[in-house]
């Protein structure tokens, strides 16, 4: 009995001891879990508030230094590097219940001190972040130990090797009655959703996560900075995550704080929006870059050539394979409703088109495929691009239907110490400008768009080949919009590319050409309509700078050019000159070869064709009549000449047809360039 009892008391003692150890060690695990602020990676927070299958949230690679570093527009996240080039993740609580997990992990202590400098709209400020809000600039799982529980907190654990962090723990509230305003294209994003009525969340509020879930179950996590700003202001890229839920309705919107989970359910509707690569006209296209200013018509291209080699007209497309026009621009465009491009045309990968061009004598077949296949497109044929390009234009549908093209989005940059050369009625056209030292954009550069400002604000808008040329020669015509621009000084030349808008102060005086494209003309001169006519037959561009020295006298070689180029500048038969005073590199030598072929010369004498011997009307009126064939006049004789004289029947000739009166010749005078072609404008007409 004795033994039994004994036996009894060991085992109630012994019980009493296990139940002890028991309560030790459970007592102990409860003093060994902490609470901690930790920086928690965007992909392995938002990994248990998204669907299993949802790809992982990504680091943000900020564009701008200065933001991520920045408390009032980052509060909540952390970044790692000191540059200012990432957003890493989320700042949160979290409970560990094994300290040991936190081992070889950065802590953040009281006395941890970051201080951080940044320029915000030109204003440097510099802010001081201690203790826990050290981990603002901090490393990925860096910690700060809590001194008491928080009110929402995520559980730490280790799985296969790696931290696995649980849902939010805490009670979530719902809020209903929430608005928002969704607009596409944005100033911050491509997608920009504006919140109203949100009880519990407002501008100052520091945003630790949200969560969108949308009509189908899919969720999406949101970034600070770029999808998160100034609290109720969420926006996404179409080259980001949630970007899926264009053609979605959004059903509800979670808010996470470091003290609240809140869930505002709506009913919100996002367009299906996308990036395309469009065929826009030149008036659409220039409309919202000009304001009030001119905008080039559809070019019409003086070669059907030129305006299908993608090298001289690079940027531009034409709408189809017959005719000579430049048509408009190749840009991108963000669509904020993809099925506005229903009624247009699609192009696709498999799109191909074969072009053949002739240029200096040599045939050339060049194949555009896919998106490069719009060079040779109607208008407003697109292509979908699956990256988000660097600049673009938004398309918007005015109530009537019809479209409209914003102005290509971005800050401009500014490229000071530009050069520019002016030659008028060069070779390309009557203004011909080259521009030195354009940083940003070279010569044979791609180039989509030119806008011309002068010092009165004027803006003119250029079109391909025509205005636009080798990228850094520019020019216009005295029959365009564009020579509004002459008798002014330009003050800014902005160049757009795919990729960039570059603004290039200058201050370039153009002249005042008139309509005659020469400074030094009349306007109501006898001879301007015939100096006007041996311009735009490309005659004559005058004696350089804009002058056309009227007054001054014409040599030979002057002459002979004169009527070769009103000919048409035939390619003379032979390649060898008889005459001993016309160099192989003479300017003229083409004209005076030809002369000879056409029998229109045989040179003075001697071997010698006398490139720079002056001329008089008898040799004028010679060479004309030649040129006609040598006619017969009716009635050859012409008052005051001996009918022996041998320009008599060249006179007879031109008074028949009107070209000379008997007062206006004056035997052995010389004749200028007035005269000259005056004389060849009424042979001419």
């Amino acid at each position: 009995m004795t033994i039994r009892r004994i036996r009894n008391g060991l085992c109630l003692l012994f019980g009493a001891f296990l139940l002890i150890g028991i309560l030790a060690v459970c007592a102990h695990a409860a003093d060994q879990e902490i609470y901690v602020l930790m920086n928690i990676p965007y992909g392995e927070f938002y990994a248990a508030e998204l669907n299993p299958d949802t790809a992982p949230v990504d680091a943000v690679t900020s564009a701008t230094r200065n933001k991520p570093r920045t408390g009032t527009l980052a509060g909540g996240s952390y970044h790692q590097n000191a540059d200012g080039s990432d957003i890493s993740g989320v700042i949160y609580p979290v409970l560990v219940r094994d300290p040991s997990l936190l081992e070889g992990l950065n802590r953040v202590e009281d006395s941890s001190r970051v201080e951080i400098t940044v320029v915000n709209r030109g204003k440097e400020s510099t802010t001081v972040y201690e203790g826990a809000d050290a981990l603002f600039e901090a490393p990925g799982y860096s910690y700060y130990v809590l001194s008491e529980k928080p009110a929402c907190y995520k559980e730490l654990s280790r799985e296969e090797g790696r931290f696995v962090f649980s849902g939010v723990q805490g009670e979530a509230s719902a809020v209903s009655g929430v608005t928002a305003g969704v607009t596409l294209g944005g100033r911050h994003t491509d997608v920009e959703i504006v919140l109203e009525n949100t009880a519990g969340i407002d501008s100052g509020t520091v945003v630790s996560g949200v969560v969108l879930t949308a009509s189908d179950g899919s969720r999406y996590g949101l970034r600070h900075v770029y999808n998160i700003w100034r609290g109720t202001e969420l926006g996404w890229n179409l080259d980001e995550a949630p970007a899926g839920l264009g053609g979605k309705t959004v059903t509800n919107i979670r808010y996470i704080t470091r003290d609240s989970v809140i869930d505002f359910p709506v009913e919100l509707a996002v367009g299906d929006s996308g990036y395309v690569l469009m065929n826009i006209p030149y008036g659409e296209f220039y409309a919202a870059e000009l304001g009030e200013g001119d905008a080039p018509d559809a070019v019409s291209a003086a070669t059907a050539n030129k305006r299908s080699n993608g090298n001289l007209a690079a940027g531009s497309y034409h709408a189809g394979a017959e005719g000579a026009g430049v048509d408009g621009v190749i840009y991108p465009v963000f669509v904020p409703e993809m099925r506005m491009l229903d009624p247009k045309k699609e192009i696709t990968d498999e799109r191909s088109v074969e072009i053949t061009t002739s240029a200096r004598g040599k045939t050339s077949t060049a194949v555009y495929e896919g998106k490069d296949s719009l060079f040779e497109a109607e208008d407003h044929s697109w292509y979908r691009l699956t990256e988000k390009p660097a600049r673009c234009k938004v398309l918007s549908a005015a109530e009537d239907g019809s479209w409209r093209f914003s102005a290509v989005g971005g800050r401009a940059s500014t490229v000071e110490g530009v050069t520019a050369a002016v030659t008028y009625n060069g070779r390309h056209t009557t203004v011909e400008i080259v521009l030195e030292g354009t940083e940003g954009v070279a010569k044979g550069d791609r180039v989509n768009a030119v806008v011309l400002t002068t010092e009165d604000g004027a803006k003119y808008g250029l079109g391909h080949v025509t205005n636009i040329w080798r990228a850094t020669e520019l020019g216009w015509n005295l029959d365009e919009a564009l020579a509004a621009v002459n008798g002014k000084t330009i003050s800014s030349i902005r160049y757009i590319t795919e990729s960039a808008v570059i603004d290039y102060p200058v201050s370039i005086p153009v002249a005042d050409l008139g309509r005659t494209g020469f400074t030094d003309i009349p306007k109501d001169a006898d001879y301007t309509e015939a100096v006007i006519w041996a311009r735009e037959n490309r005659i004559t561009n005058g004696t350089g700078n804009g002058i056309f020295s009227p007054d001054f006298t014409v040599n030979r070689a002057t002459l002979i050019a004169f009527l070769w180029k009103q000919a048409g500048q035939p390619r003379p038969a032979g390649e060898t000159s008889p005459f001993s005073d016309v160099s192989e590199d003479a300017w003229y030598r083409n004209a005076v070869l030809w002369a000879v072929e056409s029998g229109l010369t045989d040179g003075t004498g001697d071997g010698s064709f006398s490139p720079l011997a002056p001329v008089d009307m008898a040799q004028i009126l010679g060479f004309l009549w030649k040129a006609a064939g040598s006619p017969a006049a009716a009635e050859p004789f012409f008052p005051g000449v001996p009918a022996d004289a041998w320009y008599a029947p060249a006179l007879a000739w031109a008074a028949e047809k009107g070209l000379i009166r008997s007062s206006d010749f004056v035997p052995g005078a010389l004749c200028t360039r007035a005269e000259i072609v005056s004389l060849l404008y009424r042979a001419a007409n």
